[in-house]
């Protein structure tokens, strides 16, 4: 692995980032919605939803070319997140990084659709509302080091550190409440991405969806739920892998009283789907698995609570 890099950053509010190319990263707002338009270049975005104090960061920027020998340049907008209702994000091509991520010690209390393409090349996305670090393990699966945090990991895994991003969470007690919608929708496009997705609890009687399409390439998907699906919540998580050896990797550690629904396609070939199930299980947990061709391996491994009183249906399409 190469060493650290750490350029020098400049944090600049509501500037757009300095570009070579035709079109620049841009993040404006049209009626009750955030649209992020990047370009061919290296993208990232941070957007840090803070309730509490009822607004929604975006940092964002383009990597130079050669980020040890020129400045990068960071730019902030803020907004109101309860004016918000949809952030519409598309990244164009090149190897991006976006993260969406809770403040620290702040509940998800405005709905939100969020709707990302990190079009072509080998994109990283960090999906957080736990108030978890994503490396952090409980269970089996061991989520990647892919959030921004206070940096960027490159492609070549580099990390870059950029002070304006912000933790979210990481260092915080608080375990967040999903308390109002909360849909995505996420298109990572041809290449060899990587998407981590953490969920916090969830209230009761919201429906909670996420649509994820890993596109062509070697892919890799983790998510684990670490809160409660509190009873008559309903979480939703649609996951195709598509062409290229895949990696799918849930682990739900919290309770499910509502339920939880997975539907995974590994796509056309060799792939591998891995999904853990924990905590006390008196709702309703529904996998449908669908490996499509190839060699593919599949793993089921329950360590729910013995005093569980739920149901789990696993469905095996091929």
């Amino acid at each position: 692995m190469s060493s650290f890099i750490r350029p020098l950053v400049e944090t600049l509010e509501d500037r757009l980032c300095l570009s070579a190319s035709s079109s620049m990263l841009n993040v404006m707002v049209q009626g009750h919605a955030i649209k992020i338009t990047g370009n061919d270049e290296w993208n990232f975005v941070q957007v840090v939803q803070d309730d509490t104090n009822d607004t929604i960061k975006v940092v964002y920027g383009q990597l130079p070319h050669n980020a040890t020998l020129a400045n990068l340049v960071v730019n902030t907008k803020t907004f109101k997140s309860s004016s918000i209702t949809s952030i519409t994000v598309d990244l164009g091509n090149g190897n991006d990084n976006f993260e969406y991520t809770l403040a620290q010690d702040s509940d998800l209390v405005y709905s939100k659709n969020l709707s990302v393409s990190t079009g072509d090349g080998d994109d990283s996305v960090t999906i957080n509302t736990a108030g978890y670090a994503s490396e952090s393990a409980i269970g089996t699966i061991v989520m990647p080091t892919i959030n921004a945090a206070s940096g960027i990991m490159t492609a070549d895994g580099e990390f870059i550190s950029i002070p304006a991003l912000q933790d979210g969470g990481i260092a915080s007690v608080h375990s967040p409440v999903i308390n109002s919608a909360f849909n995505v929708t996420l298109d990572t496009g041809l290449g060899n991405d990587s998407v981590c997705v953490s969920l916090g609890a969830v209230r009761t009687g919201l429906k909670i969806g996420l649509t994820v399409d890993l596109g062509d390439g070697q892919d890799q998907f983790w998510l684990c739920n670490y809160g409660t699906i509190s009873k008559n919540a309903t979480v939703t998580i649609n996951v195709t892998g598509n062409t290229g050896k895949d990696a799918i990797n849930v682990g739900s550690y919290g309770d499910v009283l509502g339920t939880l629904s997975l539907n995974a396609k590994g796509g056309t070939e060799d792939d591998t789907i891995y999904v853990e199930l924990a905590g006390l299980q008196n709702g309703k947990t529904t996998l449908a698995i669908d490996t499509g061709a190839g060699d593919d391996f599949v793993t089921v491994n329950d360590l729910t609570s013995p005093l569980s009183t739920g149901s789990l249906l696993v469905s095996p399409i091929r």
